[in-house]
């Protein structure tokens, strides 16, 4: 395993953390809009 391999494993679970994030925001806001 060099030094790149470990920092795109980095790039990847920060991009997933990204995306988790921002579909549970969504998801929260759906709700609002349902209650609303």
């Amino acid at each position: 395993m060099t030094s790149s391999d470990s920092a795109s494993e980095r790039d990847v679970r920060r991009e997933c953390q990204l995306v988790y994030s921002a579909l549970a925001s969504i998801s929260v806001m759906k709700r609002k809009i349902m209650t609303v």
